[in-house]
């Protein structure tokens, strides 16, 4: 495929080269290395250059780039192992690799098999023979060459999109050789306009309002209609408003207004859809709470948090005695004597509409604020996308501590459909939920993908005829997962994505039959949502080149409650954001752009995991872990290889070498039953990488339990 720099383009190369004492051919080989450091993600990049004078054969070229480096760091670096490789024009290439440290018990190393051919000089390799690496570029004299590429690996649109990079790359290299090659200018302005494209998901919403209003517009419209339900009682629109709105009078009294947390701590029912509704309609935000999570995690979560009311359950009360907190039956008891109080300002979408806990890696958890806007804007395109009308019948099965139960909650109760309300503990019982499914005729329900895995072989499923739609959310869903299912079921299957601090999810697929092996796309933003795959300079990244996964758009958090310090360490400014004050979310997540505009989750940066869709930050188990007197150093993962289901594993340096006996007394009284791991190997020491870091890949799979 011919292929041409400008003459500009390469007269500005001769002059770099004349002015660092280098060839043109060295500026050119360091464009490539830049190229492909910035394209395919590595900073160890490995190419083939010919032998010079015409030899027959190629030489390996290694270079580590850093993107702080600048171009001209790069060039000096390139020219003087140029000089080096050429000392070993007679050497066997096999030998070569092992002075370039590319052999031996070092492990593979990742490498981009380019050829980049001498201008000037007779080409070493036969244009008439078949191409012997992923990429040649032969560069001649004439100011142009041709571009050769392997179409068993590679197709045409990319080596274009590759000879367009390397353009844009040498004429931001040329105007300021001194800038770092992390922000050298990649994308050619058709491939920023073409990324830009993927974003345009602006859709007005009208005037601004909150997620309660949109409910009490629906009571008006069908006050008799069925509104929510569970195994002991049902109410319609009209009981749900008047009962939410007469426990909004008594939070009032107690000071609950705009911004002002109000706790939760209750079973799944109709009552606790009530208090939810409730809080809202006091202008309130709620807050949940795990129950069956520690006393000390509640206490911590309290005194950050600050609520003003906890609303709870009888049984659930004593949890509460000691705490500063007012404490009110799920109803708000009895109406309070004092005038309720007006808020101390108006209200607005702006203001919080719940507060969600997730694992932190410092070792104590976060809270996510989410603002009435994201939620109403999340809830609002869900309708638009699936249309649920008053015949559907969504299940509410998660448990309300994690941020799908939000729109399991409130979207049929916005768009006029019937909740139904799984009994507590039912959500881990597959033949239940295939039970209450078909009885209650329910037809939209969520489930995460290992969930999904073991309800499809339920022999329950085949009863849910009146299922029309699983949501998939919480972890990455495979084709096989999907076809499983399928198979069992004619309900549509559609692949959710989201953290918790942006509003649910902010990105959608709908699983087709031609989707393609492996993962499943998280698909494209929602609504008045921005994704951007950006690199470790916050540069976007070319279609198909992994990067970090950044949100922006009405769904994000206002952030981490108290803690501005990490408030301002994920939420960072929006540099492609309409406003001054817009921002991004670094969500931690590996991604990358298909051609065809769809997002592909590729993994995580951090050590971030998730367990049966629960998010963990291992961080917070192993700053447990060292809090015992006898643990000096502490390493969890979660391991797939100890049997079907993945487990949590502590890995454990101890004063004298073995178990303490009271480490799991310990772990419980401070971690969410989730949290805790399944296995503990101590360790005389943690296993060490050459530059003396953790060595995770060395931890030993745990032994297999003996059988009693």
């Amino acid at each position: 495929m011919p292929f041409a720099l400008s003459a500009p383009l390469l007269d500005g190369v001769g002059k770099l080269a004349a002015a660092e004492g280098c060839r043109p051919f060295d500026v050119l080989v360091t464009l490539v290395q830049v190229l492909l450091h910035r394209c395919c993600a590595q900073d160890d990049v490995v190419i083939a250059v010919p032998r010079a004078g015409g030899r027959g054969g190629t030489v390996p070229l290694r270079a580590v780039l850093t993107p702080g480096a600048t171009f001209l760091d790069q060039l000096r670096s390139t020219a003087g192992a140029l000089r080096q490789a050429e000392r070993y024009q007679d050497v066997p290439s096999a030998r070569i690799l092992e002075l370039a440290g590319l052999s031996g018990g070092t492990g593979p190393l990742p490498r981009c098999q380019v050829l980049v051919g001498r201008p000037g000089e007779p080409q070493s390799v036969d244009l008439r023979q078949g191409v012997g690496h992923d990429l040649e570029l032969h560069l001649a004299p004439a100011r142009a060459g041709v571009l050769r590429y392997r179409t068993d690996r590679h197709d045409r649109e990319t080596v274009v999109a590759a000879g367009l990079r390397l353009g844009r790359l040498a004429e931001s290299a040329l105007a300021d050789p001194g800038r770092p090659v992390g922000r050298l200018e990649l994308l050619p302005e058709a491939e920023r306009a073409r990324l830009s494209g993927f974003n345009r998901t602006t859709v007005d919403r009208g005037e601004p309002r909150r997620l309660h209003e949109y409910i009490l517009d629906r009571a008006r419209r069908t006050p008799a209609a069925v509104a929510v339900g569970d195994g002991s009682e049902q109410i319609d629109y009209a009981e749900l408003v008047a009962r939410a709105s007469a426990l909004a009078e008594r939070l009032r009294a107690h000071g609950v207004g705009p911004d002002r947390p109000v706790a939760v701590c209750a079973q799944r029912s109709v009552a606790l859809v009530v208090a939810l509704l409730g809080v809202l309609l006091a202008d309130g935000a709620y807050l949940p709470l795990d129950c069956e999570h520690p006393a000390a995690r509640i206490r911590t979560v309290l005194d950050e948090a600050r609520p003003a009311v906890v609303l709870a359950d009888e049984q659930f009360a004593p949890l509460f005695a000691d705490t500063d907190p007012v404490l009110l039956p799920l109803d708000g008891g009895a109406a309070p004597t004092l005038r309720a109080c007006l808020p101390a300002r108006e209200p607005s979408d702006a203001d919080l509409a719940y507060i969600i806990y997730t694992s932190g890696s410092t070792g104590r958890p976060k809270g996510v604020a989410i603002p009435h806007r994201g939620i109403v804007n999340r809830l609002l395109w869900m309708q638009d996308q699936y249309r649920l009308t008053p015949d559907d019948v969504v299940l509410q099965k998660t448990p309300y501590t994690f941020d799908v139960s939000v729109w399991e909650f409130f979207w049929p109760l916005l768009a006029g459909a019937r909740l139904f309300m799984a009994r507590p503990d039912g959500h881990r019982d597959p033949a239940y939920l295939a039970a209450v499914m078909a009885e209650q005729g329910v037809t939209t329900a969520h489930f995460v993908p290992s969930m999904l895995v073991v309800f499809a072989e339920e022999p329950g499923v085949r009863g849910c005829a009146a299922l029309r739609r699983v949501v998939c959310s919480g972890e990455a869903l495979t084709s096989a997962v999907v076809r499983r299912f399928r198979e069992r079921s004619g309900a549509e299957v559609h692949n959710l994505y989201g953290p918790t601090e942006a509003s649910v999810d902010v990105t959608h697929w709908t699983c087709r039959d031609d989707d393609p092996e492996g993962g499943v796309p998280i698909g494209v933003p929602i609504a008045n949502t921005t994704a951007h795959v950006l690199d470790g300079a916050r540069e976007p990244v070319p279609i198909g080149t992994p990067g970090e996964l950044y949100l922006g758009g009405v769904g994000l958090a206002r952030g981490y409650v108290g803690r501005p310090d990490l408030t301002a360490e994920r939420f960072v400014p929006d540099p492609f954001g309409a406003g001054p004050d817009a921002r991004l979310y670094r969500t931690g997540d590996l991604v990358r752009w298909t051609a065809g505009g769809r997002l592909e989750f590729l993994g995580r940066l951090d050590h971030q995991v998730k367990l049966r869709g629960l998010r963990i930050e291992p961080g917070e188990i192993e700053a447990v872990l060292c809090g015992h007197p006898a643990v000096s150093e502490a390493v969890v993962l979660l391991r797939e290889d100890l049997g079907a289901v993945p487990a949590l594993v502590a890995y454990l340096v101890t004063s004298d070498r073995e178990e303490p006996a009271d480490l799991a007394a310990h772990l419980a009284g401070l971690l969410p039953r989730y949290m805790l791991p399944a296995r503990t190997v101590v360790l005389p020491a943690m296993p060490l990488t050459r530059n003396g870091k953790l060595d995770r890949a060395a931890l030993p799979k745990p032994p297999a339990r003996r059988r009693r």
